[in-house]
């Protein structure tokens, strides 16, 4: 009786331990599913994760992209405001150039003038000296030698000077009988003529003078009305 009770109680102790040990496989079972679980979850969220940094990524890049365009476009545009502003700066340093070299020249040209201008009333003052000794009557013949004389030197100076005058390209032109130009004549007052048109220069009061091909003084005239 006793061994069937020692048999009852072993059949006990390994039915207890069948089932502790079936417990734990079990419980060993679903930690190793709860542990697969739990890195699928984890793959998951990872790959989730790396989706959603990949989306970062690519929206981060196009937002830099686009930053990157505009910001190209600005510099294009500064660069094209910066060349018509160089073109024309260019343009205007060439037309500067031109302008102080034509002014330059006009200048060299030129030089002179005003001395030259200043001048004329005594080379007026001589040729209106000629002019009264060649039409004055000789008294006699002691005194017609000794104006021949005197006519012969202020010739000779009048002849001179204008020869100066003509190597310095200041030339006298006529008036009497032109048609009035106010580019070359002053009209100091009219006068009534039955043998001329109207605006006919009748008299000449101060001849006109050209330096090169400007008016250095104009003449100033009396004019048909």
């Amino acid at each position: 009786m006793n061994e069937e009770k020692s048999n009852v109680e072993n059949k006990k102790n390994e039915d207890i331990q069948e089932e502790q040990n079936t417990e734990h496989t079990e419980n060993s079972e679903n930690q190793e599913d709860q542990n697969e679980t739990k890195q699928e979850v984890e793959e998951k969220q990872e790959s989730k994760e790396s989706e959603e940094d990949i989306r970062g990524s690519e929206e981060d890049l196009k937002s830099r992209l686009k930053e990157t365009e505009e910001k190209m476009e600005e510099v294009i545009t500064e660069n094209e405001k910066l060349n018509d502003k160089f073109t024309r700066l260019a343009a205007e340093f060439k037309n500067y150039k031109k302008r102080t070299r034509k002014e330059e020249q006009e200048r060299l040209k030129y030089e002179g003038k005003n001395i030259l201008k200043e001048l004329l009333p005594v080379f007026d003052d001589i040729d209106r000296a000629v002019e009264h000794q060649e039409n004055s009557a000789k008294k006699d013949s002691e005194e017609s030698s000794k104006q021949d004389s005197d006519n012969g030197g202020l010739q000779m100076i009048h002849k001179k000077l204008h020869n100066v005058l003509n190597n310095l390209e200041v030339e006298k032109y006529d008036s009497v009988g032109e048609e009035f130009d106010p580019d070359l004549h002053h009209a100091i007052m009219t006068k009534e003529s039955e043998e001329h048109d109207s605006d006919i220069v009748l008299e000449e009061i101060e001849k006109g003078y050209m330096y090169k091909d400007k008016v250095l003084r104009y003449a100033r005239v009396i004019v048909s009305k």
